[in-house]
């Protein structure tokens, strides 16, 4: 048996045109109200930089939000606030649904594939 802790559930989002690290806190906050209830759901929010996937754009690097959630079970409500078109901050978020990165790993697949931990096989014939 292996206790794991500290790794947490995350994934991105584009950041809005304009988002910059001073906003990082406010928006956290707002994102927050949007999603609870009653427990604290994000842990933090980063920007970090991350090639999209979709389309071809010269291996160019964009800005992108890491949601950083408390439980992998948040995961899917945080995730449908996005996609729904719920979030709302400072007027960044108008354009209706949001699309979501990486938010459809499964947090044993996510943990393994970060920390280089695999589980062998074990084949019986």
């Amino acid at each position: 048996m292996c206790h794991v802790t500290g790794f947490q559930p995350y994934f991105y989002i584009p950041a809005p045109i304009g988002f910059q690290p001073h906003q990082l806190k406010p928006f956290t906050g707002a994102l927050e109200r949007t999603v609870s209830r009653g427990q604290q759901v994000i842990d933090h929010v980063e920007i970090a930089l991350r090639e999209n996937l979709w389309g071809y754009n010269g291996n160019q690097k964009t800005p992108f939000l890491k949601i950083v959630l408390t439980d992998p079970k948040n995961v899917a409500r945080v995730r449908s606030a996005f996609e729904q078109g719920d979030v709302q901050f400072s007027d960044m978020f108008t354009n209706g649904p949001c699309l979501t990165f990486e938010s459809n790993i499964q947090f044993l697949l996510r943990f393994m594939i970060d920390t280089d931990v695999f589980f062998p096989v074990m084949w019986s014939f």
